[in-house]
């Protein structure tokens, strides 16, 4: 059987039929490739084993480097994570939506993949992309968040790259441009502090400010 194109959509100028379209396809178990705040991602149903399968096997990914977890708001991520005490939950909701990915500590009875996870913790992301995050709402479920690249390979910037990385293997490519070249920064949270596990579009001096307060 031929593969088939991708879709290629402006994101600017996304219709209501194009957003159902991104649905329907998250829904059937693609892989979708969309902008962020940051970086471009790829997303698939966290809850689609298929899905998820077939996120791996698109990346090559090292198993022992786990993929993030984007959701459409704070309030639905917060629900996720019941167990985070309130000065955890005081940060997420300080630092998201932005250009920051959070490493929180899974709950017991956690419904994720063993590919999102990694020493009981899992990271997650809310962007400030009012677009994106409908689509999200519409979907109803979070979504993969992982750079668009082969293992070890520059993230692609633009639809041009993604199509030349991964041609016919993506669904739907939502096209927003050149994105900047900067990836989200990465705390990890404790239960009282927090670590930088990689610079990125925020910078530690930034992410001081904001929780000096908590």
């Amino acid at each position: 059987m031929p593969s088939i194109a991708a879709t290629i959509i402006a994101f600017k100028s996304m219709t209501d039929t194009q957003k159902a379209s991104v649905v329907s396809a998250l829904n059937r178990g693609e892989i979708i490739a969309y902008p962020t705040d940051t970086i471009y991602g790829l997303g698939v149903d966290i809850y689609n084993e298929d899905a998820v399968a077939k996120l791996t096997g698109l990346k090559g990914r090292d198993r022992d480097k786990p993929v993030s977890v984007l959701f459409a708001d704070v309030e639905r991520l917060l629900i996720e994570f019941p167990q985070l005490n309130a000065w955890q939950s005081a940060v997420v909701r300080r630092l998201l939506p932005g250009r920051i990915t959070l490493i929180l500590p899974v709950p017991a009875h956690q419904r994720f993949s063993p590919l999102f996870v990694s020493e009981g913790y899992v990271g997650a992301r809310v962007v400030d992309l009012p677009v994106l995050n409908e689509i999200l709402v519409r979907f109803g479920k979070p979504i993969s968040t992982t750079s668009i690249n082969p293992g070890g390979a520059p993230p692609a910037l633009n639809a041009a790259q993604i199509n030349r990385y991964f041609a016919n293997r993506i669904a739907i490519i939502l096209d927003n441009g050149q994105a900047g070249k900067q990836a989200s920064t990465i705390l990890k949270i404790r239960d009282h502090s927090y670590e930088i596990l990689r610079s990125g579009s925020v910078s530690p001096e930034e992410i001081e400010r904001i929780l000096s307060t908590l």
